[in-house]
This record gives C-alpha cells, structure tokens and sequence, in this order.
C-alpha cells in the first residue's frame, strides 16, 4: 500500500512538473527603426486579439517576457508611439462621440503580425527596418524553425504587403479627416480598393509559395496550419485545389484524423457541413450561464426564441445591448432572448457584468466562431436567428443598427401577445 502511495505522489509531482509555467524570453536588437515604437506580443482569443506583453523599442532593442505551459504561438506586432498629450490636435486625433478619439496621425508601420512560437527558451529577434513581418527569428524550437522556412519563401510578397499596408492607413487615416470633401474622399475610397486587389494578388502567391515549400519538408504543426488556411479559401481559389491534395495526402495518419485534418479533407473535396435554413429544426446544444449552470434550447417552450450571437470586442452588439433590454419587456410574454457568448470565458464574465445583458446569457465550450456558433452558420456578429415555439428557424439577419432588431421582429410578425 505505501508502495502504491509513493508511485501515486511520484507521477502527481512529476505532472506538475511537467505542466508548469515556463518562462520565455524574446530579445530584439533592430537597426533603422524609431525610437518609442511599441512592440506587441497579443493572442488571438475568441473574437479579439489579447495583449500578453508589450515593451517599448529603445536604440533598436526591446525584450520581451512571460510564461506558458507549453509550446505558444503568439503574434508579434509594432505601432507607432502615440502623443496622448496632445488630444485636441484634430490632424492627429479624431473625436468620436464623448472623450473618444481615433488616431489619424501618418502611420509608419505596416498592420501586420509575425509569428512567434515560444517555450521555456529565448528567442533572438534581428532585424534592419520598419518591416518587422521579415525579421530575422532565431529560436530552438522546431516550430519556429518551421514557421521560418514560410516566411524566407515569401520574404519579398510579405515586405510588398507591408508596404502596400502602410500606404493603405495612410490613405484610411486621411479618409477619416473631417475636413475632406467627398469627391476627395471617393479618390482614397478608389486608390484603397487598388491596395486590397493587389494585396489580394499577394496572398495567393503566398500560399502558392507554402504548398511549394510543403512538397520540400516535412508537414508539422505550422504546415498544417498552412495548408488548413490554403483549404478555407480553395472553393473561392480552385486552381490550389490540386497541389494542395498531393499535400494533403502527405500527412501522417495522426494529422488527417485530427480536427484540422478533417476539416483540410472536407473543405478539398467540396463537402459541406449541413447548415440549417429557414424553415428547418433548430440545432440543440449544451450551453452554460455565467454561474456555471447547463441549459438547452429545447427546454424552452411555448414561446419564439431569438439566438443572439455576439462578443464585447464587436462595437455594433454592444450597441444593441439596450434595445435587446427594452424588447426583453415588451415580448416577455411572446419571446425569450438567448445570448450566446463568442469570447473568451473572462472576458464574457467581465462585460456580461457589466453590461448586464438581456435574456438568458450563455456560452458554450468553444471561443469565437467555433462549435455551436459554427454550427448556424455564422460568420459575422452580431447574428440574430429567429426560431418558432414548435423549434423551427424562422429567419436569419446579421449587422445592427438603431431600431433594426424591432424591426426584425415585426417584419417576421411576432407579436407581443
């Protein structure tokens, strides 16, 4: 018995041991880059981008550092420093609404992440200008040696989408100005449609560059994310179709039974996931409220049920938060709100408290558009669904303005009574 007690308390300490936080440290030296620039490490978690660490670039270096229990993928990015001092100056700041302004100021860096994999080690970030989506990442992690050989094969679309970035929030920052006439306005409008068509036109000879560098290497974890990208996009892009099935047949047993095998597998041979329409039964689900506790849809009777898809980082489904109040208490009678959460656990929790939003406020156990979002289809937020009491979807709308979901209820005919 205390032999088996020993062999227990070894394997608990040496789980722990094994899941415990590791410490990551990233180290950037840059040549030819301001000074005061802002150096981002975010994630992407749910619907938005979460900043996990950030410093400020000083004679061209900034270091970095944070913990995580296994190997990470974080995104790195950089940004002008901002003069919050000088709020007033309307060439630089734009003001929305009360004490809020936007930044209009000339931009000089690109909108754009490099990616980063760390892991208990130190990552040494090189680099001789502004495009930081090239720079040099020297690390020992496997991942990150993987992730490299991506960006060398397409160093020079990568820095021309840089740069097509840069003069692309030039040209939106100017647009935003409020001393712009329209006809100068439409001019940006058309010189901004030109950025994104050749932006376009880059993207593709990317993932041409990728499934390239596939058919020379092994397929690990970032060619797998990849080839997944490459995937999504292939109904829109059938001329990758074909190079990217002899990769897809490239994959070990493990990567093609795994989710993102699969769903490489469905998206290359055209096979859809079923999507429910107007007029079909509603898709049931385990969703869970901010105490923890479960609820289904199927357990509400006898009234319509609006599914409210939504998260704090969408501007438009904070802004309908007081509406969807007011029509909780005139069809309380007739219809029950049902809030699904799109973010992250804590960030729901935070706004749900304080917003406190109407109707039933649930989650299920998948962030962003993922699980049961997914299996509705939707794709932007905020997604209202219409469903009947007998549990049939009555209609669909996406986006929000003012008065537009009363709107919705009565074109759909759903009375108060």
């Amino acid at each position: 018995m205390k032999n088996l007690l020993l062999t227990i308390s070894l394997l608990l300490a040496l789980n722990n041991l094994l899941s415990a936080e590791k410490k990551f440290i990233i180290e950037g030296n840059i040549t030819n880059i301001p000074d005061s620039a802002i150096v981002t490490l975010s994630q992407l978690k749910g619907m938005q981008y979460v900043t996990i660490v950030a410093d400020t670039i000083i004679n061209g270096k900034f270091r970095l550092e944070g913990t995580t229990d296994t190997v990470t993928k974080y995104l790195l990015s950089v940004s002008e420093q901002k003069d919050m001092s000088n709020m007033e100056d309307t060439n630089i700041w734009l003001p929305v609404g009360d004490n809020d302004y936007i930044y209009i100021g000339t931009p000089v860096f690109p909108e754009s992440f490099s990616e980063i994999w760390v892991y208990d080690n130190v990552t040494k970030i090189t680099g001789n200008s502004i495009l930081y989506g090239t720079w040099d990442v020297a690390s020992n992690l496997p991942e990150q040696k993987e992730e490299n050989l991506y960006t060398e094969a397409s160093k020079t679309e990568i820095d021309s989408f840089q740069l097509c970035s840069i003069e692309r929030r030039k040209l939106v920052n100017q647009a935003q100005h409020p001393n712009i006439d329209r006809d100068k306005r439409k001019q940006i409008g058309d010189k901004v449609d030109a950025l994104d068509s050749i932006r376009d036109r880059l993207d593709n000879q990317m993932r041409v560059n990728a499934l390239k560098v596939m058919a020379k290497s092994k397929i690990g974890t970032v060619g797998l994310e990849n080839l997944s990208g490459i995937a999504k996009i292939s109904e829109k892009n059938p001329e990758l179709i074909k190079p990217a099935l002899a990769q897809y047949k490239r994959l070990s047993k493990e990567q093609k039974n795994s989710e993102t095998g699969i769903n490489i597998y469905n998206k290359l041979h055209g096979i859809k996931e079923y999507i429910p329409t107007i007029g079909d039964n509603m898709i049931d689900a385990i969703l869970y409220d901010t105490a923890g506790a479960a609820h289904t849809l199927s357990s509400i009777k006898n009234k319509y049920m609006l599914l409210d898809f939504w998260d704090s980082g969408c501007l438009p489904c904070i802004q309908s938060i007081p509406e969807l109040k007011n029509i909780e208490k005139d069809y309380a009678k007739t219809l029950q709100i049902v809030s699904v959460s799109l973010d992250i656990e804590e960030t729901w929790k935070r706004t749900s408290k304080s917003k406190e939003l109407a109707g039933l406020n649930l989650k299920n156990d998948k962030d962003g558009i993922a699980g049961f979002a997914k299996k509705y289809g939707v794709n932007s937020r905020p997604t209202y669904i219409l469903i009947s009491p007998d549990h049939k979807i009555v209609a669909k709308t996406s986006g929000y303005g003012k008065g537009s979901i009363i709107k919705f209820l009565e074109q759909n005919n759903i009375p108060k009574e």
